[in-house]
């Protein structure tokens, strides 16, 4: 069957053709793009592309009715109509995570874990809502992590804050992360041992992690918070816990799951070497009204 369609993808800036995929219908809705993926509607086809070469990752057939509204993408999900009047709504396929063996040291409300499987294992203590989290590991950065991670089960908009006491680890802070795989998308602010406050994050599994350029000067004791609504995330630094400022371009619309980890993170940066961090006065808010 010959094409009924034509996607182009085109340098912006020269105006090269980079790729042309030809489609099964024609294409009468409005193009979307999130995160390195482009969703088109060709005739009853969704399909979801890799926005760099135009290869298709995943295509839905509806029920031979076209669909002309453009899809619309929130929480790691995709929506879109078709003319009959159903709408359809697709996401990640929900994988059990790997099972864990139970540490005694960790409250049940909460998941301590290694990401990464670093050579040495990571470990904390846990009383009076102060935490101290040791963790030897090479780091938390471009494609792919190594850290100790705290968390919670976290659904929709949120809000966590935590108060760092001490920092002896390279990167002690907070971070969203979409599952416990060591390439997984995240979201994090950290305090690092250097003393500056950075914002970093990984939009697609195996992606490069973005370090936001706005580092900002602070010791401890400090506190962090990270705000989720949406797909829009924010970090902000408070000295007092109650007036937080936002950090400077961190900002950031990244597409993850409804339901998400989050919580503590910490990484020594170096596999030979344990390091400590210290947190206290830990909240997770989710979609209470004060998020």
């Amino acid at each position: 069957m010959p094409d009924q369609g034509m996607l182009y993808g085109l340098n912006p800036l020269t105006g090269k053709l980079l790729w042309q995929v030809g489609t099964s219908g024609s294409i009468s809705s409005v193009l979307a793009y999130t995160n390195g993926l482009l969703i088109d509607s060709a005739g009853g086809v969704l399909e979801v592309r890799d926005a760099a070469t135009g290869r298709s990752l995943y295509s839905y057939q509806t029920l031979a009715h076209k669909i002309y509204a453009a899809a619309s993408v929130s929480h790691g999900q995709i929506f879109t109509a078709d003319a009959a009047g159903t709408v359809y709504a697709f996401g990640l396929p929900t994988t059990p995570a790997p099972s864990l063996t139970p540490d005694p040291h960790c409250p049940s409300s909460w998941v301590c874990q290694d990401i990464g499987t670093p050579a040495r294992a990571g470990s904390e203590t846990y009383g009076g809502n102060t935490w101290n989290v040791h963790a030897a590991d090479v780091g938390i950065g471009g494609t792919s992590d190594q850290l100790r991670l705290i968390t919670q089960s976290i659904q929709g908009d949120a809000r966590i804050r935590v108060r760092i006491l001490t920092q002896q680890a390279a990167q002690a802070g907070l971070m969203v992360r979409q599952t416990n795989d060591a390439t997984s998308p995240n979201y994090s602010v950290f305090l690092t041992k250097d003393g500056a406050v950075v914002v970093q994050y990984r939009t697609v599994f195996g992606g490069e992690t973005v370090v936001d350029t706005h580092r900002i000067k602070a010791v401890s004791p400090l506190y962090l918070e990270i705000l989720r609504l949406g797909d829009q995330f924010r970090a902000a630094i408070s000295t007092n816990g109650v007036t937080y400022t936002p950090v400077p371009g961190s900002k950031v619309k990244l597409v993850m799951p409804y339901m998400v980890m989050g919580g503590l993170a910490v990484s020594s940066s170096n596999s030979e070497t344990q390091d400590t961090a210290t947190y206290s006065a830990v909240t997770v808010s989710v979609g209470d009204g004060s998020v």
